[in-house]
């Protein structure tokens, strides 16, 4: 990757996503500005979640605050990296191609800000359905107190992937999980824990 025509407006962007993987960062270079990264991104002083899991809220939280630049970057992302997914939006998919209608159509909205009471929730429910390998939102000896939930299961923690099948929600008629990305709440908290059955889960809980 060349990074030397990028260093000076690109800095902060690349170092908020330093582990993400090589595309998601050449994409973002490409749909969104240093600044609109600054916007994004979670306050400096909160040390209880992992850089992925910051990550991630960060990601919610372009999609939140620029849904047309995002549906934008979710083009090129399916055009680029998803040909499973592109071909299902060019033929008008009630999923993928709703999800692009709707970013297209959505108000902006304010960024989530971390909570560590959210952060705690998630982390105790993505650690226990992960070492039962189960999915859902059944807990058993997590307590609750969120407002919403998302769950999304994958082989890797890539980022992408993890928002992607959230967002598209394939197989959702309720596209439940889509709406709690886009609705109007102020907290989250994100954690990603090692699945029995899938590998990977990530949760996150969202508070008003």
């Amino acid at each position: 990757m060349k990074l030397k025509c990028y260093i000076v407006p690109f800095l902060l962007l690349l170092s908020i996503l330093c582990n993400a993987q090589k595309n998601g960062v050449e994409l973002l270079k490409k749909h969104f500005t240093s600044e609109q990264a600054k916007t994004a991104k979670l306050s400096s002083d909160v040390d209880f979640m992992t850089t992925e899991e910051k990550q991630f809220i960060f990601y919610m939280n372009l999609c939140r605050l620029y849904p047309r630049q995002f549906a934008d970057f979710y083009l090129d992302y399916l055009q680029e990296y998803d040909e499973y997914g592109y071909q299902k939006l060019k033929k008008k998919d009630q999923y993928y191609y709703s999800l692009l209608k709707d970013l297209n159509k959505q108000k902006p909205l304010k960024a989530l800000a971390a909570s560590k009471e959210m952060y705690e929730l998630a982390k105790c429910w993505a650690i226990e359905s992960g070492k039962k390998g189960v999915i859902g939102h059944n807990r058993k000896k997590c307590k609750k107190g969120y407002n919403a939930e998302c769950c999304s299961y994958n082989n890797s923690t890539d980022l992408l992937e993890f928002l992607f099948n959230l967002m598209v929600d394939e197989g959702v008629p309720s596209l439940g999980h889509r709406e709690a990305i886009l609705g109007n709440y102020k907290k989250a908290g994100a954690s990603i824990q090692k699945h029995k059955t899938y590998g990977y889960c990530i949760v996150i809980d969202f508070s008003y």
